[in-house]
């Protein structure tokens, strides 16, 4: 993998529209943009990964908790 974008944010749908998940929504709307699933299970995240001008990029949402 040449780069890693990781989203941070908050597990569960008390956070999913607020400030604390802004990262988790600039993923979704990267996986949109490259038409790209984050759904598979790794690295105790949601992962999907894509290639853009001839590198591996993954998109992480990691799904622990942060402060």
């Amino acid at each position: 993998m040449d780069y890693v974008i990781a989203g941070l944010g908050n597990p569960g749908d008390r956070y999913t529209f607020t400030r604390h998940n802004v990262g988790f929504l600039t993923i979704d709307y990267l996986a949109q943009l490259f038409n790209v699933k984050v759904d598979k299970v790794k690295f105790k995240g949601i992962v999907g990964s894509l290639e853009y001008m001839n590198k591996k990029v993954l998109l992480l949402k990691p799904m622990t908790y942060m402060n």
